[in-house]
C-alpha cells in the first residue's frame, strides 16, 4: 500500500511539475482553405499560445522555434499561387483551441480579438526559389524578408538565436 501511495504521489508531481509550460495549440475550428475564383489559394491557420511568456524574447523564441518544427518549404510549394497565414493568439477564456466564430446578432469574429493577437506571420512563394515571408511579433517586430526556399528552415534557427527584441509594454 505504501508503495502505491508513493508512485501515485510520483505521478502527480511529475503531472504538475511544468503547468506553465508556454504551448502554441492550432484552433482546430477556424482554420482552413480558400480557393478563389482567380486560382489564388489563402491557407488560414490559427493558433493560441497557453501560458504564454510575458517576455518578448521568450515569446519570439517559442515562435521561432515552432515554426522552425512545422512548416517546410515543400508545404509553401504547394501553392505557387498563393500564400500561408498563420495568426498567434494568447489562450483566453473565450479564446481556447476550440474557439468557434459566431455570426450571429451579438457576433464573435477572430477578429474582434485583436488585442489577444501576439503575432502573425505570413509565407508566399516567388518564383524562381524564394519565398516572401512578412511577420511580426508584439508591437516591436514588423519585418519582410525574401530566403531562398531551401534556407526556411535554416531561418527559423537564426532568427531565434540572433535577435532580441524589446519587452511588450504591461
Amino acid at each position: 500500500m505504501k508503495f502505491v501511495i508513493q508512485c501515485l504521489s510520483v505521478l502527480l508531481l511529475v503531472s504538475c511539475a511544468h503547468p506553465n509550460t508556454p504551448e502554441i495549440i492550432k484552433m482546430k475550428n477556424i482554420s482552413g482553405m480558400t480557393q478563389c475564383a482567380d486560382g489564388y489559394t489563402m491557407i488560414e491557420e490559427y493558433y493560441v499560445i497557453a501560458n504564454p511568456p510575458a517576455d518578448t524574447s521568450k515569446l519570439y523564441l517559442l515562435i521561432c522555434n515552432y515554426n522552425e518544427s512545422t512548416i517546410h518549404a515543400d508545404t509553401i510549394l504547394k501553392y505557387p499561387n498563393g500564400h500561408i497565414h498563420r495568426a498567434f493568439y494568447k489562450q483566453t477564456d473565450e479564446l481556447t483551441e476550440d474557439y468557434q466564430e459566431n455570426s450571429s446578432f451579438l457576433s464573435d469574429r477572430i477578429s474582434d480579438h485583436a488585442n489577444e493577437r501576439v503575432a502573425d506571420i505570413t509565407y508566399q512563394y516567388q518564383p524562381p526559389r524564394h519565398i516572401i515571408i512578412d511577420w511580426f511579433i508584439g508591437h516591436y517586430i514588423d519585418q519582410r524578408q525574401t530566403i531562398p526556399i531551401d534556407s526556411l528552415t535554416v531561418f527559423w534557427k537564426n532568427q531565434a538565436n540572433n535577435i532580441h527584441p524589446p519587452a511588450l509594454p504591461h
